[in-house]
């Protein structure tokens, strides 16, 4: 199977309508489906990120995984006790534009147990997939996943939405990684080091290599990094 990621568009049939003249290359990429012109007269598709995946005889999007953390410089994503009084809301940072590329969270328990326990606004339009295999339920609207996470994940890139957020914890990010599902890393590293905390990342059962899309420093000293995941 080959997977390429790169820029498209809105409407997933009418895409896959276009693309799959292409599909007998096994050669995709934004420059060369532009090249043939047929995006130009197209004036309502609009720019959006998808994963274009052809197994030689089929192509088809499948929604990104993005795994997003504001981390310090020694790899910490929280503080030992959970504390999170030393990320930097930076003025140059849009977060709330950012936000609009996803409508859903994969969210691990510990963290989907600190989000119910706080007063935090909930995000309208979003849904939730809890992973745990030691809850029972979870709430109204959300979604519980337990057992073999493959079939569901990828059940649910395949389905029509927009991209999709890890927001925690280190545990479920490690489960991702190791089964190849995370698509992309975005990663803000703070100006601090704070010598001991929660890890971004627990325990991985082989290293993982990204490949830089694109490197930003706002004007806090924060250096906004995003990455792909280099598939095996």
């Amino acid at each position: 199977m080959i997977q390429l990621t790169f820029q498209l568009t809105q409407q997933r049939e009418h895409i896959i309508g276009i693309i799959k003249i292409f599909t007998p290359l096994l050669v995709f990429n934004k420059q060369t489906l532009f090249g043939f012109g047929l995006f130009h007269q197209q004036p309502e598709i609009k720019l959006t990120s998808y994963c274009i995946v052809a197994d030689g005889q089929n192509l088809f999007l499948m929604r990104k995984i993005v795994a997003g953390f504001a981390a310090s410089l020694d790899g910490y994503i929280a503080g030992p006790n959970g504390e999170y009084d030393w990320i930097i809301m930076d003025k140059d940072f849009d977060f709330a534009k950012h936000m609009e590329r996803f409508d859903a969270f994969f969210i691990g328990r510990k963290t989907y147990e600190m989000i119910a326990q706080s007063d935090g606004p909930q995000m309208p339009g979003v849904r939730n997939y809890v992973f745990s295999n030691t809850l029972t339920a979870v709430s109204k609207g959300d979604t519980l996943i337990s057992g073999d996470i493959v079939p569901a994940v990828n059940k649910i890139k395949n389905e029509e939405g927009k991209d999709i957020a890890v927001f925690g914890g280190a545990s479920l990010l490690a489960s991702l990684l190791d089964h190849g599902l995370v698509d992309e890393m975005a990663i803000s590293f703070i100006p601090v080091l704070l010598g001991k905390g929660i890890p971004m990342v627990d325990l991985l059962k082989e290293k993982v290599w990204l490949s830089l899309i694109e490197v930003r420093t706002l004007s806090s000293g924060t250096i906004y990094a995003t990455y792909t995941v280099k598939r095996k």
